[in-house]
């Protein structure tokens, strides 16, 4: 009878060395996993493992190595106009001892989204390999054509939802337009949203080629509810289809990264105020009162919560003294809180 080495049940496996076990691996079987975790009592590493750890850390994140320089007097290279106290491997001269300190480097950083590699257009007539049945249009990398640009969105890949569940979201989109008023006032406001002789919500497709009316699924308008909210201003825009909202120029595009709370103070936005101060000639569009007569708000056309990209835009934006300031915000139903446009 083969007996397990060590806990002595009935073995179910055995190894090359003739041995057997009541496990499928050693490391199963508890009296090993005693022996194992008794091994180590008392036991601690040597001053000479910990070192040698030490050091393969400290040379895997390794700060730049710079070195200093005082006998000459040169511009940072990364643009904070300060001078250079140290020089890089690479030539380049820094103020501080790490670039990614510098308030240049900080500054001019550009944040690149990363994306996997594009598929290729193909012409040849051969059916997608994931089974919808459709001719394939695109070529992955791997040598598999499918007949979306992406995955997730050919009609084999697409999870199906049932008629229990359709007919429920269904009934979500035809509440009454005071319900939607209530609830989510910030996005009544911006949206505008109208009902259709079905009792269904009907938005605007934000391709600015488009413009269409349509419908939007439950899964849109909870998207768009969602991002609206948010602190850092961009979010899914509401789109008839995938066409509109691949070719739409503000698609996917954020000027503020992931969890970055936006300071709406004057610092924010000195030159665009600067700008639209002279082309109106210090003076209020309204009123037509002087800047040396009451303070003059530079007044964003759209909102920089819910249109950060837009916003910055100096063609979308207007010079109001503040009693018209705060009358247009009133006309247009929300504060100023809810605004915040650069004084």
């Amino acid at each position: 009878m083969s007996e397990c080495k060590w806990c002595g049940e009935e073995g179910i496996r055995q190894f090359k060395s003739g041995e057997y076990c009541c496990s499928q691996y050693p490391q199963q079987c508890p009296s090993f996993k005693k022996k194992l975790s008794s091994a180590k009592i008392g036991k601690h590493r040597s001053d000479t493992s910990v070192q040698k750890q030490k050091n393969s850390m400290m040379n895997r994140y390794m700060k730049p190595k710079a070195i200093p320089i005082n006998d000459i007097y040169v511009l940072c290279d990364y643009g904070c106009g300060k001078l250079a106290t140290y020089r890089f491997k690479n030539g380049k001269v820094c103020c501080e001892n790490n670039y990614r300190k510098c308030e240049g480097y900080i500054k001019n950083k550009v944040i690149v989204k990363k994306t996997g590699p594009q598929p290729e257009e193909i012409i040849e007539k051969v059916l997608c390999d994931y089974g919808c049945g459709k001719l394939a249009k695109y070529r992955f990398k791997n040598g598999k054509a499918c007949c979306e640009k992406s995955i997730q969105n050919c009609p084999s890949k697409k999870r199906s939802t049932s008629k229990y569940t359709r007919d429920k979201l269904r009934k979500i989109n035809k509440k009454p337009l005071e319900y939607w008023q209530d609830a989510y006032p910030l996005f009544f406001a911006i949206e505008k949203p109208i009902l259709n002789e079905n009792n269904e919500i009907i938005v605007r497709c934000k391709n600015d080629n488009c413009k269409k009316l349509f419908s939007p699924t439950y899964t849109q308008l909870y998207e768009r509810i969602r991002n609206i909210e948010r602190e850092d201003g961009g979010g899914d825009y509401f789109y008839c289809s995938d066409d509109c909202k691949y070719n739409c120029q503000v698609f996917n595009q954020k000027i503020y990264p992931k969890n970055f709370k936006i300071d709406y103070s004057r610092e924010v936005q000195p030159d665009l105020r600067k700008l639209r101060l002279e082309i109106d000639n210090n003076r209020c569009v309204k009123c037509g009162r002087h800047i040396s007569e009451v303070e003059l708000h530079c007044h964003h056309v759209e909102g920089i919560r819910w249109e950060p990209l837009e916003s910055a835009d100096i063609d979308k934006a207007m010079t109001l003294c503040e009693p018209c300031h705060n009358e247009v915000h009133s006309k247009d139903g929300c504060t100023y809180q809810d605004m915040q446009c650069s004084k």
